[in-house]
């Protein structure tokens, strides 16, 4: 019942800390952040827009007018603003015409991202877990009773920015900077 009358979706970002290692931006850099805001609006804006197109096409979710969405709010209108003081990115997408398509057509689905660890999803791709720093630059990951070895993404060209990223050696106030501003987009949780 609940999955049918919300159709809640839970889309999650993935391999950040490849991204950042990309990027050359160090996961505590005012660049990385403003990376990560430009990157995680697009995914929900993005979301929310494809939401609205399958709402025209196939009619709003059952327990659309439950949610903050249909009174016209977004999450860029409920998170901590002083997260704003983290980043120096503005809002590059139009905002308020998909406000109005929102109130207009409803959405086809209740929430659009959550962040989850996403570990079991990333293993194929040989993705980093979620927005997780990584552990090890290669290991064995346990899952019942399957062994799957890992090696991170481009292990020989970013070695240097992984050791030095390596989830034990990261500043954990730091890393929560990075996560508030992924928060500011998230309508649903962050597993942290």
């Amino acid at each position: 019942k609940f999955t049918k009358n919300r159709r809640a979706l839970g889309i999650s970002p993935g391999n950040m800390f490849y991204l950042l290692a990309r990027a050359g931006y160090d996961y505590d850099s005012e660049e990385a952040r403003n990376l990560i805001h430009e990157v995680i609006e697009e995914m929900l804006y993005f979301g929310i827009k494809a939401s609205v197109e399958l709402a025209k096409e196939k009619g709003r979710c059952r327990y659309f007018n439950d949610t903050k969405y249909a009174k016209g709010i977004l999450p860029i209108d409920t998170y901590e603003k002083n997260v704003d003081k983290l980043h120096s990115k503005d809002l590059t997408l139009d905002w308020e015409t998909l406000r109005e398509e929102v109130k207009k057509y409803g959405m086809r689905n209740s929430t659009i991202l959550t962040v989850v660890p996403s570990s079991n999803s990333s293993r194929p791709a040989n993705m980093i877990s979620g927005i997780n720093p990584p552990q090890a630059i290669e290991g064995v990951i346990e899952d019942n009773k399957i062994k799957v070895p890992y090696l991170l993404p481009e292990v020989k060209k970013y070695e240097d920015f992984y050791k030095k990223h390596i989830g034990w050696n990261i500043d954990v106030i730091e890393y929560w900077k990075l996560v508030a501003v992924i928060q500011k987009f998230v309508d649903q949780s962050i597993s942290l």
